[in-house]
């Protein structure tokens, strides 16, 4: 019996700017069923956040 895990939530970077206009950027990272070390889960989206971030900037900056 395959054990179902709960969707990781995607991140979501949003940056406004000068015209107010906005862009939202969110990925999504699968597990693919298989449990995942939270520890690993908390440096994944460290990552995910900067590199939205850093997407975010180069549209607007």
């Amino acid at each position: 019996m395959k054990e179902e895990y709960p969707p990781i939530e995607p991140y979501t970077s949003v940056r406004h700017d000068n015209r107010k206009q906005m862009v939202v950027i969110t990925i999504e990272v699968s597990s693919e069923g298989k449990m995942l070390d939270p520890k690993k889960m908390l440096e994944c989206e460290s990552v995910i956040s900067k590199f939205a971030d850093e997407i975010n900037t180069a549209l607007f900056y």
